[in-house]
């Protein structure tokens, strides 16, 4: 992860199996896309809180990776997927570990997710990956095609603007890192309080909230009063 070898020896070709992974990722962040909106999922009606900026986050990820591929910036592709897995894991073993009821468990490892997070998706990521593509690419890619004029048949321009709008979706995830980094203090506050944790703050929806007042709901309506619907809620899982 050197900040100065994502764009050496430009372009490059990625071996046959990091394409493979990178077609199953990808596949993985349209298949979310599609659970999120109940495009061809009709059994559970998913609704977030930050259901917005979760789909920004994956507008911005599937069009990263998409240019990332087609332009051999895998490497530095590869690299945000990686920083992105090292917090989902912790995050969703600690969620294991609630749901098992191992309170300690679980609140060692989101405090782990917690650091993890800010370390990893704000320091590291802006540096390491949002700066380097803000300086190393634009002197080892942007420079030399703007000094030639053109590129694959390209004109300069077009390699210019790409580096921008690359920029700039990178710079989107950085935002709704900041974002939800402070959905985590939140969450941690609320852990202080409570002694333990409860869910993930992510996941805190209006299906949750619906959940969790429809008992009081039917107490006070009575159970002919309860809407007969076979389109079940469940807590929309982690998608990141």
């Amino acid at each position: 992860m050197n900040p100065k070898g994502y764009f050496v020896d430009w372009p490059y070709n990625a071996p046959e199996p990091l394409r493979w992974y990178y077609m199953i990722y990808l596949s993985f962040w349209f298949q979310s896309i599609d659970f999120m909106l109940n495009i061809t999922n009709k059994h559970y009606v998913v609704k977030r809180k930050d259901n917005a900026e979760m789909l920004l986050h994956h507008f911005a990820t599937i069009s990263l990776m998409i240019f990332s591929y087609s332009y051999d910036l895998t490497r530095i592709g590869m690299c945000v997927l990686m920083i992105h897995d090292v917090n989902d894991l912790l995050l969703e073993t600690a969620k294991i570990f609630v749901y098992l009821n191992w309170e300690n468990t679980a609140n060692i490892l989101f405090g782990i997710f917690a650091v993890a997070w800010f370390i990893v998706r704000w320091a590291f990521y802006g540096y390491n990956i949002l700066y380097s593509v803000y300086t190393e690419a634009y002197d080892s890619i942007v420079e030399p095609i703007m000094k030639n004029g053109s590129y694959g048949g390209y004109p300069a321009s077009v390699w210019y603007w790409f580096w921008v709008v690359f920029s700039s979706f990178l710079g989107l995830l950085l935002v709704l890192h900041i974002f939800w980094g402070v959905l985590i203090v939140k969450m941690i506050v609320r852990t202080l309080q409570v002694g333990s944790v409860e869910k993930d703050i992510r996941s805190d929806s209006e299906a949750d909230e619906d959940e969790d007042e429809e008992p009081v709901k039917t107490a006070a309506s009575g159970p002919a009063a309860a809407p007969d619907s076979k389109v079940k809620r469940r807590r929309a899982p982690k998608a990141d």
